[in-house]
Formats: C-alpha cells, structure tokens, sequence
C-alpha cells in the first residue's frame, strides 16, 4: 500500500501542483500563507535559520495536504479495492503525507542541533509544534474548500465552516509559536519588552493549544472526511 501511494503521488505530482484544489484561488491562499509567516518573522525580528525550521516543513505539508486531498484518486476506483483496502488506502496516505514533511523537519532540525543553534528540548518542542499543525492541516477535504459557496442550511455549513475557523486559528497560532522560539535576539528581546522567560512561557502555552485545536479538527473532520474521500460518486 505505502509504495502504491508514493507511485500515485510521483506519477501525478505535476498535474496536482497545477491543478491545486482549485487553482487559482489555492495558489492565492496558499501565498497568503507564505506571506504571512515571512511578515510575522520580518516583523519580530526572528533569527531566520529557526524560523524557517518549522514554518518550511510547516508549509511544505500545507501543500502536500491541497495537492492531494483525502480522497482516492478517481482511476483508483477502477480497481478491485475492498472498503477495507480503501480506508487503509486513506489512513496510510494521510500518514505519508505526514511523514514527508515531518522528514524534512527531521533533517532541517538535526542539523540546527549539531551546529549547535537549537537544543535537544527546543527541537522537540517545534516538532510537537509542527506535527500538530500538520495533523489538522492535512484532514482536509474539497467538503471544506472556501471557494465552495454554502449557505447557511446546507446539510455541510457548520461542518464547512468550523473547520475553516479551527485551522485559521491553529494557523496564527503555529506562526506566533514560532515567532516565540526565533526572538530570542530579536528586537523585542533587545527593547526589554520580553524575557526569554516569558518567550519560553508563550511558547508552551501555544504549543498546546496547537494541539488541542488540531486535535478538534480530526475528531470533528475524520468520519465524513473518510465517507466522502471513500465514496466516488460523493468526489463527482
């Protein structure tokens, strides 16, 4: 199953960057993202080498969760697949996703650490931080796009909408937290505005509320993301 995925993703790798969830409106949200955590970082003064530790794979698996969204890929239903394979198809791909972008973490981070720019305790802090933010990003569903207009009786309007509010939060949070962990020089430091003390306090408090939001957003998404990514006639 994991190699069949990694060949679904390398042979259409291409066609999903282009076609985005969307195209025109993903790549102006997904600028919008990049744009917001290069400001935030500009704006505190962030150490751009720890800055860029977790807000890189952060985005790189934002990507990866809009290019391939929870759902099989329609010439996969063409094949014989049980319900049971289907849904280990889903869960297992949710995981690589994941897992790609916790790699690039993983490699990013290692290095810091033996050049001696974060600590053992910083680094699994971020990458708390960054697992997080990737498990509610990448629960996402076509079910919850903001280019699909719903009003407020649709049978999906909460649905739609409270996933939209819980990953904006979980959003500005994840960049906040970063910022915390990269100012440690900056010019709020600097100013005698914060103390790493109070950064570190920051820090803690963001990183879970990180997870307790993401957290939500997989209990509350995770059954109709599985109906629908399982069912072709509900991606048509």
């Amino acid at each position: 199953m994991f190699k069949m995925i990694l060949e679904d993703y390398r042979g259409r790798f291409f066609a999903s960057l282009k076609a985005g969830s969307g195209a025109g409106t993903f790549y102006f949200g997904l600028g919008y993202f990049y744009y917001y955590y290069f400001y935030m970082g500009f704006v505190t003064g962030a150490d751009a080498v720890r800055y860029a530790m977790g807000v890189v794979p952060m985005l790189a698996g934002l990507l990866l969760s809009r290019m391939y969204p929870n759902e099989i890929h329609k010439i996969l239903f063409l094949c014989p697949m049980s319900e049971k394979d289907r849904k280990k198809y889903m869960i297992t791909a949710y995981a690589v996703r994941i897992g790609i972008s916790m790699m690039l973490y993983a490699l990013f981070s290692l290095a810091l650490l033996a050049a001696g720019v974060v600590s053992v305790l910083e680094m699994l802090e971020i990458g708390v931080l960054v697992l997080a933010f990737l498990m509610g990003a990448n629960m996402h569903h076509a079910l919850f796009s903001m280019q699909t207009a719903r009003a407020e009786g649709d049978e999906y309007y909460w649905l739609s909408l409270g996933y939209g509010l819980l990953f904006m939060v979980s959003w500005v949070i994840s960049g906040c937290a970063m910022a915390s962990f990269s100012v440690r020089d900056g010019i709020f430091v600097q100013a005698g505005v914060l103390t790493e003390r109070h950064l570190d306090m920051s820090a803690a408090v963001m990183i879970l509320l990180e997870v307790v939001f993401n957290a939500a957003i997989c209990l509350i998404c995770y059954k109709p993301v599985m109906e629908f990514g399982m069912n072709y006639e509900k991606n048509m």
